[in-house]
């Protein structure tokens, strides 16, 4: 799973020179993604799909959660039914099967960033440039401080997931 790196430029001369040193620092093009309001002249930029401009990470995040939640309850209830049917066989991968799930989600809500595009509305409103940079984990850190040392006018929006093999 790779993270997104969200960057907010005042104008999109700024956002094209930093997609220049982006791509010098040896992020490809197909890992920047440009998404600006209405009116703003973006090109030359690498343009964001439709599921990156409507942000379906949130809403596959949101399956994900909730479909752990659910999983979660389904095997407390099971182990419940099976102690009282007195199988303890059935009641131990019960447990085993809640402890999974307790897991995963302790995962997913505590060491998985949760950054959104819908957290750059503000720089949005007012005309502003953002880009949307998928790199590998260990590689956050390297271009934040890429970005924030030649260019201090960037905001940095925080960091989320993606899958970049699904192209949101």
């Amino acid at each position: 799973m790779w993270r997104r790196i969200y960057l907010s430029f005042p104008t999109a001369d700024e956002a094209r020179r930093v997609v220049s040193e982006l791509e010098t620092a040896g992020v490809s093009e197909g890992n920047i993604h440009t998404v600006a309001g209405a009116g703003v002249d973006i090109t030359d930029l690498p343009v964001a799909n439709e599921a990156q401009r409507r942000d379906r990470i949130w809403f596959w995040e949101q399956v994900f959660w909730y479909g752990n939640l659910a999983f979660f309850a389904t095997a407390l209830a099971a182990t419940a039914l099976a102690f009282y049917a007195g199988l303890i066989g059935w009641a131990v991968i019960g447990v085993a099967l809640a402890a999974t799930a307790y897991l995963a989600g302790d995962h997913f809500a505590v060491r998985v960033p949760h950054a959104h595009l819908a957290q750059m509305r503000v720089p949005l409103a007012h005309g502003e440039v953002v880009l949307l940079v998928d790199v590998p984990r260990t590689r956050v850190r390297e271009i934040e401080k890429l970005v924030s040392r030649h260019h201090p006018e960037a905001g940095i929006g925080g960091v989320g997931w993606t899958i970049t093999s699904t192209g949101l």
